[in-house]
């Protein structure tokens, strides 16, 4: 099977043209496997009857309000929350198309974030076969990205899509040395979720790995070091760029709420203080809570992804997969799956581990595993019940 995959894009030729053709199936494909389910489980336990409806729950409806009235002065009456802790880049983008055309914003949401799924498949597929040198790794990814479990958190007006996408187009572009690229992209990031901007720590890592491999071993130094990395004004100004959505979201905060970390301190009224993340793990774990126990699986699994991008020295990926995990774990167990999935650097890495000789052949059965994940948390989605989600 590997070889058959390898040789089937090993062509420079046809590459690109067979790249293009797995994305478009495979997202075409598994976006129609969620219609379907959305159809059985309509025919069995009732609902809406339209799937856009049932699809997008919880968040969504907050995206929803700043496409439509924008960011609230106040919370609504009788309740804390209020929408200030919803990153704006995402909003933007459906609200631009909103007024354009007219249509539902749950539709219009759904429908770009089929274009970034898209993006995500053959940026992803570019980046994994270029960095491990692996068609099949790079196929596998894809797949899991597609079919696996809570990939429908990439087809709803959540940010997992263009997080994901934005930051592959980061990464891949810090790999290539366009650092301008970069610097763009990791702004878009950075306006698109708070922990956006936390990626200017793996390209602060990839640098110094950069430089380490590059300068003459009897001429390494930290005088050295910050020669080569501000000698490059393109790397400087990229790296200051990552930050720029972030601030621009701040400075509205400020002039709007009069609070430019309005998002932080309302995460308060969804209980989210910021504790130690290991403490919060095995109090999950030990809770005797099925669900918090189900979730606390998925932190030791990132823990597991981290050491294994460790040993594999890919030192900036484990860096922000670090971030990305003891970030929200430090809050609570919740969405803890849905950040394992959505930041992608769990998924690809999970993948290089079960690629080795010896564990090959539990590859497949780890994607056929997935698959059948997402069914069942599609069915939980829809019945509204937060076990797995």
């Amino acid at each position: 099977m590997n070889s058959r995959i390898e040789n089937y894009f090993a062509d420079p030729k046809t590459r690109n043209r067979r790249i293009l053709l797995f994305a478009v199936i495979t997202v075409l494909l598994s976006r129609a496997l969620i219609a379907l389910v959305h159809v059985w489980y309509v025919s069995k336990y009732g609902g809406t009857g339209w799937w856009v409806t049932d699809l997008n729950a919880w968040d969504s409806a907050w995206y929803r309000s700043i496409v439509m009235e924008g960011y609230a002065l106040e919370p609504s009456p009788g309740r804390s929350e209020v929408n200030w802790a919803f990153f704006p880049l995402l909003p933007m983008i459906v609200r631009g198309l909103y007024q354009l055309t007219g249509m539902e914003p749950y539709i219009i949401a759904m429908l770009v974030d089929t274009l970034f799924l898209m993006g995500i498949v053959i940026v992803g597929f570019v980046y994994i076969s270029e960095t491990r040198h692996s068609y099949t790794q790079a196929a596998a990814t894809g797949i899991i990205f597609t079919f696996g479990a809570y990939s429908f958190y990439f087809s709803i007006m959540y940010t997992e899509a263009l997080y994901l996408l934005l930051l592959l187009i980061t990464l891949y572009a810090l790999e290539k040395k366009e650092y301008l690229i970069m610097g763009m992209a990791g702004a878009f990031l950075s306006a698109t979720r708070n922990t956006g901007i936390m990626v200017v720590f793996a390209v602060g890592v990839k640098v110094i790995m950069n430089y380490i491999e590059e300068a003459d071993n009897e001429k390494k130094s930290f005088a050295g070091f910050l020669k080569y990395a501000f000698g490059d004004w393109k790397l400087v100004l990229g790296i200051c760029l990552i930050p720029a959505g972030l601030f621009a979201f701040m400075a509205y905060l400020g002039w709007k709420m009069g609070d430019p970390l309005a998002f932080v301190h309302v995460q308060v009224a969804w209980g989210g203080e910021m504790g130690n993340p290991l403490r919060v793990l095995y109090g999950g774990l030990r809770s005797g809570n099925i669900r918090l126990f189900y979730l606390g699986v998925w932190g030791i699994a990132g823990g597991f992804v981290i050491l294994v991008l460790l040993m594999k020295r890919r030192f900036h990926e484990a860096m922000l997969a670090m971030i990305l995990l003891l970030i929200p774990m430090s809050v609570r167990l919740q969405s803890m799956p849905r950040y394992f999935i959505g930041s992608g650097v769990f998924v690809w890495g999970g993948v290089e581990f079960l690629s080795s000789k010896k564990l090959r052949f539990l590859l497949p059965v780890f994607i056929v595993a997935l698959a059948l994940m997402e069914f069942l948390c599609i069915w939980m989605w829809f019945a509204r019940k937060q076990i797995m989600v």
